[in-house]
């Protein structure tokens, strides 16, 4: 036997028994690590149904929790519409909403630093389902993702996200990068348009995950607390109780995660019956805990300074706060809205009494449109936030629903006050109750005196009628005999 031949058996079984129970890969700088990356290959009919077509190597995603107008799975396919080559993937849906996505899970070197980078555009247009352009106001909100640990759940604390762009009728690239946690990684795509038009279309192409070199790699603060969540803590209130606001990229599993508390928690503490929520909303991760010994023996401290009560804010529905514990002293203001369905027509929500979704809210301010947001009847109330101080005007539109709530309303918003406002609204065409009108007793007794004259008078009118008539008759037999 040639001993170079069982030199070089040996030296490629070792080899080989490093990289099994290793799991190194070695991968060029620069190598693109997806499968089908520029979405060209022939797409596959993930569904069997001819409706979710897809980038063989990707695997769709989407929120089925169909509320309204929302949480409808779109119809996923090859378009002509591109960033460059011959085809890209598309998702849509026509006058219905969707939360969806694309993730491929990608083999790295172990805990290598990457990057995914695709280029995204969407399309809205509440017109028609043809339109080829979007509507002034449509806003379809977008991002990518990735889990380092190789996860594929896209709403896993794990996944970490880029910030949200809303790319219409021109594709953007997003860009992201992590650090994998052993030798697997998953990207994710996201977009969730915010209003149900008549075309609701998002497009993804020219996809890349590569090994950043250490010169390209962009160093990612570590959070402080959080358990690797992404999310920073905050600390409990002077009452004991925690409550966090939302940024952009959290999710439930990630704010739980943080605050070690479960999901279910947090939902019930503050009546939520989903997964989704809003930026800007206030959570409340732990209750107000009682009051010390100690701080019972302090002294009363002296009211808060509150701001002075405005015209229309003890209006229904309608609430406002002063500036709270900050240091430092607020230059804006902000605006926190939610729909409800007022059953009772008490222009108050009771418990038990639903979020509505499908409103539209425009806010217009001194120099124009402050902003919109239409409700998705889950995860709510949405927050304008940073408002100059200034006065405002809130309105309101609610295809079928009639308000039982005043609007529109005209606010004067002040730096760190929060304003809240709560829109009732039932069905219209629902039977209103029955109004009964009852006359006093001088009307009543006025009204059967007239009754009675008038009465009197008719049938006077009658005798006198039919003593004519007879007259007439007796007249007219005499001259016919003479």
């Amino acid at each position: 036997m040639n001993p170079g031949r069982i030199g070089i058996g040996v030296t490629s079984a070792a080899l080989l028994f490093a990289l099994l129970f290793t799991g190194a890969i070695t991968v060029a700088q620069g190598d693109n690590l997806l499968t089908d990356a520029d979405f060209e290959e022939p797409f596959v009919d993930f569904t069997g149904d001819g409706h979710v077509l897809v980038p063989p190597g990707w695997t769709p995603w989407w929120v089925d929790n169909v509320e309204d107008c929302y949480g409808y799975r779109p119809n996923f396919e090859a378009s002509s519409l591109v960033h460059s080559g011959s085809q890209s993937v598309m998702y849509w849906t026509q006058y219905q909403s969707y939360t969806a996505g694309l993730y491929q899970t990608v083999e790295v070197p172990n805990n290598a630093r990457v990057r995914f980078t695709i280029y995204g555009r969407a399309i809205g247009n509440s017109e028609s389902p043809d339109a080829t352009s979007s509507s002034p106001d449509a806003v379809t909100q977008m991002r990518i993702g990735i889990d380092p640990t190789g996860g594929t759940d896209w709403n896993a604390p794990t996944v970490q996200w880029s910030d949200f762009q809303s790319p219409m009728d021109d594709f953007v690239e997003f860009s992201l990068e992590a650090t994998a946690q052993g030798s697997q990684v998953t990207v994710f795509t996201y977009s969730h348009p915010q209003y149900c038009v008549a075309r609701n279309d998002t497009y993804w192409d020219n996809a890349s995950l590569v090994v950043a070199t250490e010169e390209e790699a962009q160093p990612t603060a570590e959070p402080e607390q959080g358990g690797g969540t992404g999310i920073e803590a905050v600390p409990p209130r002077p009452d004991g109780s925690i409550v966090h606001t939302v940024r952009q990229g959290d999710t439930l599993w990630a704010i739980a995660a943080t605050y070690g508390v479960t999901v279910d928690q947090i939902r019930e503490l503050n009546g939520l019956t989903g997964n989704i929520i809003s930026v800007g909303q206030e959570l409340l991760i732990r209750p107000p805990t009682e009051e010390s010994p100690a701080e019972e023996e302090q002294e009363e401290p002296p009211p808060p300074t509150t701001p002075p009560q405005q015209a229309g804010a003890e209006t229904a529905g309608v609430t406002v706060t002063g500036p709270g514990m900050d240091v430092e002293t607020p230059t804006t203001g902000r605006l926190c809205v939610l729909a409800y369905l007022d059953s009772d027509e008490n222009q108050a929500r009771d418990p038990g009494e639903e979020l509505l979704g499908g409103v539209v809210f425009t806010l217009e301010g001194e120099s124009g449109q402050a902003g919109t947001y239409q409700t998705m009847g889950v995860g709510e109330p949405h927050c304008f936030e940073e408002l100059e101080p200034g006065t405002y005007v809130l309105r309101t539109q609610s295809v079928g629903y009639r308000a039982t709530t005043p609007s529109p309303l005209t606010m004067t918003i002040k730096a760190g006050q929060t304003w809240s406002v709560e829109y009732g609204a039932v069905p219209e065409g629902e039977d209103e109750e029955a109004t009964t009108f009852i006359l006093p007793p001088e009307q009543t007794a006025t009204l059967w005196r007239f009754g009675i004259s008038l009465l009197g008078a008719i049938l006077a009118m009658s005798m006198m009628m039919g003593i004519g008539i007879a007259l007439l008759v007796f007249v007219v037999r005499r001259r016919l005999q003479l």
